[in-house]
């Protein structure tokens, strides 16, 4: 268990980054990789802040259409980390935080977009935020789905409304355009209701590169029970290796919690 306040900025390099760590109750693993375009940047990024009783996790993936995409991504993830590196984090507003981390990607004034998702955590209450089409995706002991985020674009609302079915979706030719994104001079931001985080529970939260290419339903077989070391491997491996069913080359970035503890418990 650590007990020593951490903070992580992960940026999306040529070579697979990943790694899993402790946090009290809880177990987190994150990966990164890069597309298979030699010449294109990784344009993603995460961000994971632990400290004292409190948890912020999420991912940034820059706007490949526009300029300086990365730039982008990086900004909003080092406005999250720069905020609670140096704030008590429960007496700050989350979504005043992300209009923040917009206003800087704005400064840059080059026209640079991203996505963003991420959850809060205090005390097993769970808040959930993002902007663009990156997902959230939080499930049940038993693997079942409590919560998914929806993607701020044609498809993701398609989605949502029932007129098509999430797995269908990663085959509709409209899943890249995006209705509303970090960078835009005026956002949407979604938030969730609080949710309770119980023993077992699992919470996903990646990239489109992650969720163009596994469906909810495979995730979660993936994911949401049995071993964490061992799931979150074969999830690592089957985004390293990209198969033949493999539908988008795209960044990946991906951080994963579950709760291991009823209660945090002394070392």
């Amino acid at each position: 268990m650590q007990s020593k306040d951490n903070f992580l900025l992960i940026e999306g390099e040529e070579t697979p980054k990943k790694d899993i760590l402790d946090w009290k109750e809880y177990r987190i693993g994150y990966f990164l990789n890069k597309n298979k375009d030699k010449h294109a940047l990784n344009e993603d990024s995460l961000f994971i802040c632990l400290k004292d009783k409190f948890i912020c996790l999420g991912v940034c993936d820059g706007a490949g259409g526009h300029p300086k995409g990365k730039d982008a991504s990086l900004t909003a993830s080092k406005t999250i980390i720069e905020y609670f590196k140096k704030n008590d984090p429960l007496k700050r507003n989350i979504v005043s935080l992300i209009e923040s981390a917009n206003d800087a990607i704005l400064a840059l004034k080059v026209g640079a977009h991203s996505a963003i998702a991420m959850s809060t955590i205090e005390e097993d209450v769970l808040r959930s935020f993002s902007v663009g089409d990156s997902e959230i995706l939080y499930s049940n002991a038993h693997g079942s789905e409590i919560y998914s985020n929806i993607p701020q674009s044609q498809v993701g609302y398609k989605v949502e409304s029932g007129i098509l079915d999430q797995e269908a979706s990663l085959d509709d030719p409209e899943r890249n355009v995006v209705n509303n994104m970090m960078g835009d001079p005026s956002i949407r931001i979604e938030v969730a209701s609080k949710l309770i985080l119980k023993k077992g529970h699992t919470i996903i939260i990646g990239t489109d590169g992650l969720f163009d290419n596994i469906s909810h339903e495979k995730l979660l077989n993936l994911m949401g029970t049995g071993s964490f070391e061992k799931s979150f491997e074969d999830l690592t491996q089957l985004c390293s290796e990209r198969g033949e069913d493999w539908k988008k080359d795209d960044d990946i970035a991906f951080v994963v919690l579950r709760k291991i503890k009823s209660q945090e418990t002394s070392s």
